[in-house]
């Protein structure tokens, strides 16, 4: 059951990423884009979120309320970085830099969950940070055109890594010690986002000068992204919250990350033409 989760969480949340590079490259045009996604893909996600089983009755702890609020607003900075990461990089290469910030809430587990590594745990960590730094490392290549990565992409992947490591960290807190609030949690931080996404949309919104008219934002490619993307999140998270509560962070956060590296290295590779250089492509070997 748990390498059926790791698979789950992998390919969803590859789907996602996907869904996040065709938007950046054909309807992201000024921030408040972003946050018009933002909203209804969360709408998505809580709709999703609802439907899957098991049908019970919602209830919400302080615990789900406090910690899904606090992760709700570290999410949504995430993606927002993310988002700003892939416009300046390419698929392959930032989503295995995102795949770092699995060492946040594995360092922590050592110390506030009683988590152990053991002596090959350590050694393949250290094989996978060895082969992330020289993907980091390399020239990457976008269809026949060499680029070197920039400061300003490298700053926007390491925000992205701080708040997704510990928003993995609150997320397995409260699958340890409130499992029967796991989808409480994961609606509450959603009306999170959705709230502030809406507050950022109609500030930015208003201070973008020529700003198009929303409907001409809602064409049926970019709903279709919307509602792959929402679904695709609520399966992963619903994998994601079953199976941290349950198995050790060394094991489950570097195999979903790794099956999700080996995943974006062929798609993006298939689908958006992106190459990377002979020393890149050692790192994922």
């Amino acid at each position: 059951m748990l390498w059926v989760a790791i698979i789950g969480v992998s390919s969803l949340s590859t789907l996602y990423s996907l869904c996040l590079k065709i938007l950046q490259k054909d309807h992201i045009r000024a921030r408040h884009d972003f946050f018009l996604f933002s909203f209804l893909m969360n709408l998505v996600q809580a709709v999703a979120l609802l439907l899957l089983p098991p049908f019970a009755r919602l209830s919400f702890s302080r615990e789900s309320l406090i910690l899904g609020t606090v992760a709700g607003l570290l999410i949504l900075a995430n993606y927002l970085f993310m988002v700003l990461a892939l416009a300046h990089g390419p698929l392959a290469l930032t989503n295995s830099l995102f795949s770092i910030n699995m060492l946040i809430p594995i360092v922590y587990g050592l110390f506030f969950w009683d988590e152990t590594l053991s002596l090959r745990a350590v050694g393949g960590l250290v094989l996978f940070i060895v082969s992330i730094l020289f993907v980091s490392n390399a020239t990457y290549y976008e269809q026949n055109t060499a680029k070197k990565t920039s400061i300003q992409w490298l700053i926007y992947v390491l925000l992205s890594f701080l708040c997704g490591g510990t928003t993995m960290i609150l997320s397995k807190q409260l699958a340890l010690t409130r499992p029967d609030q796991n989808r409480s949690y994961l609606l509450v931080y959603i009306a999170t986002n959705m709230v502030l996404s809406v507050l950022a949309f109609l500030f930015l919104k208003r201070r973008a000068p020529g700003a198009s008219p929303l409907k001409d934002s809602l064409g049926a490619k970019y709903l279709l992204l919307c509602l792959v993307a929402g679904t695709a999140m609520a399966g992963a998270n619903t994998f994601f919250m079953r199976a941290i509560g349950v198995s050790s962070s060394a094991f489950f956060f570097p195999a979903t990350r790794g099956l999700g590296i080996i995943l974006m290295l062929v798609l993006s590779s298939l689908i958006f033409r992106e190459r990377l250089s002979r020393r890149a492509l050692s790192g994922f070997i």
